[in-house]
């Protein structure tokens, strides 16, 4: 079975958040862990999901770069080192010097570093520390007037794709600058996107609330308020709108436990990747007492 690939993503995600035991090494494998491990092996088992066809060299699509991740973070978690080989190993090829992940500086593409970063985080592998900085960085060769990155669309997509780059920047270096980015990229978007309601609209220009759109906007805060420190000083309007968005969440999930392609519209039918986001950033909430 060829799960979507952002059902992967969203099923290894929450899968490494809510695992039956803390240290799951030597032990029978409990559901959750079972499923991880079916979902990254159905991750390696296809070919790559680029942009233009299935060779690397047109560059990795940002769905597959955050199943690896899910994938990465699943195998370290089970300290499965024949998975994490295999996903390292798979992912080798972008590294080349003529390749360099294939970005052209758009919002999209650089989101794939968060890859590299996770091999480097897991491994130590300067290679994949360098590849992945300078996908961070170049979000901010050209910076607007208000300082946020020059790729900054004000679609709510963008608060995952530049929120999870720069907050996996900070984890992998501690410089202060990256996880300042992703805090300000996210406040700025909140203030801007988010509702009464607590939900978010796809855009200044559409007003309606995208099941998917909003599963990035959750998986965004999950990571980057993870990583936040306490005293930062955006941290408290970025958790009051965590928490807004959560609360408004539960009144809309579905009988069957689901939540839909459009959250509020009840005839819209219900949608994988969106719940499985949604579910991931309140087990982050559930396992930091947020």
């Amino acid at each position: 079975m060829k799960l979507p690939l952002l059902t992967c993503f969203a099923s290894v995600f929450f899968t490494i958040s809510a695992n039956c035991q803390t240290d799951l090494s030597g032990l029978p494998p409990c559901g959750k862990a079972a499923a991880g491990r079916l979902v990254a092996e159905n991750l390696l088992g296809r070919d790559y999901m680029t942009y233009e066809g299935t060779s690397h060299e047109e560059g990795l699509h940002y769905a597959e770069a955050c199943a690896a991740v899910g994938a990465l973070r699943l195998a370290g978690q089970l300290k499965d080192e024949a998975l994490l080989e295999k996903l390292i190993r798979r992912y080798e090829a972008f590294l080349k010097e003529d390749n360099n992940l294939a970005t052209t500086g758009h919002v999209d593409r650089n989101v794939v570093g968060i890859l590299p970063l996770q091999i480097y985080l897991q491994t130590g592998d300067e290679r994949y520390l360098k590849a992945g900085l300078a996908l961070a960085d170049q979000q901010w060769e050209d910076p607007r007037e208000d300082g946020l990155t020059g790729q900054s669309r004000f679609w709510i997509d963008d608060m995952y794709m530049v929120g999870m780059l720069q907050v996996q920047a900070y984890r992998a270096t501690g410089e202060p600058r990256y996880v300042n980015r992703a805090a300000r990229q996210l406040a700025a978007y909140m203030g801007k996107l988010q509702q009464g309601n607590g939900l978010f609209y796809h855009g200044p220009d559409f007003h309606y609330h995208w099941g998917r759109g909003n599963g990035w906007v959750a998986a965004a805060m999950a990571e980057v308020l993870d990583s936040l420190p306490d005293g930062h000083e955006l941290r408290p309007f970025l958790m009051e709108g965590y928490r807004h968005m959560m609360v408004t969440l539960l009144s809309y999930q579905a009988e069957n436990g689901m939540w839909r392609q459009v959250i509020d519209y009840e005839y819209a039918w219900t949608e994988s990747s969106c719940t499985g986001m949604f579910a991931y950033a309140m087990a982050v909430g559930v396992d930091n007492g947020w």
